[in-house]
């Protein structure tokens, strides 16, 4: 072989080195720019996911700290609450017909203790009385209501009896018996405290003072 084609082949054949090398290194290059471009999405997926950490960890502290709030309000009520149910307070309500007052009806807190902002009803068959704003009352105070509907009533069953003692001993007229009348008594009020009562005597019958 002449000296020109040794020299020929020999520059093919480095040529066909480089073009080996030259696409190997090609080859990893694009490997190592995959590789980046994961490394650098994964990096992204990490930041993503340490602010969502961090946002929920903020809202986690968020959370305790009002779960402890209620707790701390809760433990108050139940505080107050205690309290309330061991207050002492004796107040309790009676009425009855003032006979020395036609139509007007005495009623009494017969505890030692004051009610207070206390709301009287007082029905008397179909007629209700009632205060007109809040009152307080005192350890055996009386209040007393006027009810024109008893006045009539009892002028009624008066009339009635002394027209049956006028025909007493008559065949022909039965004796007058006194009537049953229905009244209840409904009373709202608050203890020194606050705390609500009422009293509610149901639906009674009773004859009315002649």
């Amino acid at each position: 072989m002449s000296p020109e084609e040794s020299a020929a082949v020999a520059a093919w054949v480095a040529a066909f080195v480089a073009i080996i090398f030259g696409g190997t290194g090609f080859i990893v290059g694009l490997v190592g720019l995959r590789h980046a471009r994961q490394a650098k999405e994964a990096a992204a997926a990490a930041n993503l996911i340490a602010k969502e950490a961090n946002g929920i960890s903020k809202k986690a502290n968020f959370l305790s700290n009002e779960s402890n709030e209620i707790a701390r309000e809760a433990n108050e009520i139940s505080g107050r609450v205690s309290e309330l149910s061991y207050e002492q307070h004796d107040v309790v309500w009676e009425w009855e017909f003032d006979s020395a007052n036609d139509g007007v009806v005495t009623i009494q807190n017969l505890g030692k203790d004051e009610a207070h902002e206390v709301t009287i009803q007082f029905m008397f068959e179909s007629t209700t009385e009632a205060n007109p704003s809040p009152i307080q009352v005192a350890g055996r105070e009386v209040v007393k209501f006027t009810i024109p509907t008893l006045r009539e009533s009892i002028a009624k069953e008066r009339a009635e009896e002394r027209e049956s003692a006028r025909h007493a001993g008559s065949p022909y007229r039965s004796p007058h018996f006194p009537s049953m009348y229905r009244a209840r008594l409904r009373v709202k009020w608050r203890t020194a405290r606050g705390t609500p009562k009422q009293s509610d005597t149901d639906w009674t019958t009773a004859y009315l003072p002649t």
